[in-house]
């Protein structure tokens, strides 16, 4: 799985991806972007399943990664990273399906655990969309036998019988 950390401070990205490659032991591709366009262009072609972005970038912010990034509509999660000053500005993201946030200075440990649910909560969509699939393209091929089996369980007398209505219309002057 891909991970992607957005941040325009450049110690912070490379602490965070240091963290990750450390406490995730190689099993996913770390990238870290200090530019946010540049990130949005990644993500459109690779789709990450993780997303790390701070929320106060020049140009485009957080909030405008998770709204784009939201718009894929792929099952991505992300997690805001923010300073205790703008925690209130992070209530908006929940607008676009922020899994979770990070307070800065972060947490080693604390990242590790985050990125650990969302990997998790990913691939738990990921199963759930790929064995809804499953059953999908097997009722679709299979339609025909299935009407045929549940037909011959359902009792000839309690079909359904066509409806057959009239309506009429009178009006009512008073309500007594």
């Amino acid at each position: 799985m891909k991970v992607v950390i957005i941040d325009d401070e450049p110690l912070i990205s490379d602490k965070l991806k240091r963290i990750m490659e450390t406490g995730l032991r190689g099993m996913h591709t770390v990238c870290a972007f200090t530019d946010a366009q540049t990130a949005l262009d990644y993500i459109e072609q690779e789709k990450p399943g993780v997303i790390l972005t701070d929320i106060r970038m020049p140009g485009i912010t957080g909030i405008d990664l998770a709204k784009q990034i939201n718009q894929m509509d792929y099952g991505a999660k992300i997690v805001f990273l923010t300073g205790y000053a703008e925690f209130e500005y992070a209530r908006y993201g929940i607008e676009y399906k922020v899994f979770d946030y990070l307070l800065k200075p972060v947490d080693e440990q604390e990242a590790i655990k985050c990125l650990n649910r969302a990997i998790s909560a990913f691939h738990a969509e990921q199963k759930h969309t790929e064995m809804y699939q499953i059953f999908q393209d097997y009722f679709v091929k299979n339609q025909e036998l299935i009407k045929s089996r549940i037909g011959m369980y359902w009792p000839n007398n309690h079909r359904a019988a066509p409806l057959n209505h009239s309506c009429t219309y009178r009006r009512q002057d008073s309500i007594f």
